[in-house]
Order: C-alpha cells, then structure tokens, then sequence
C-alpha cells in the first residue's frame, strides 16, 4: 500500500495524478496527493484481486479461454 509518509510513494502518486489528468495547478501538489492517495490504493486493491482471481480460475480450469491472459515470471 502506497503511504502519506514515504516520500517515494509520494512521488508514485504525484507521477499518476499527472498521468491522470489532475491538474495540480487548482491547488497545492502536496493536498492532492494526499486526496488521492487512498483512491490509488483502492484502484491497486481492486486490480490485485482482479488478478489473483483470474489466476485461481485458470488453475481450476487450464482449458478455459480468456479475453486476456497474465504471466507471471
């Protein structure tokens, strides 16, 4: 999980609020990373558990097609 207190984590979100479309220019950088970090942290969640699915159901069915495939090395 992405932290307020990390400056590295900071600078992850300050990347994708830009990336994004955010426009920092409204208010300080620092007040919107601290707003969005949180959503940040649930869209990630969302996608893990998106991903962690998919694998157990590929496990269960090999056989099945998907409309994407994910390899982990």
């Amino acid at each position: 999980m992405l932290s307020r207190d990390k400056p590295e984590d900071r600078k992850i979100v300050e990347q994708a609020i830009k990336w994004l479309g955010e426009d920092e220019r409204k208010m300080p950088i620092e007040e919107v990373v601290d707003r969005n970090i949180g959503f940040l942290n649930a869209c990630i969640q969302g996608i893990g558990v998106l991903l962690t699915r998919s694998t157990e159901f590929h496990r269960k069915h090999p056989d099945a097609r998907f409309w994407f495939y994910v390899e982990f090395d």
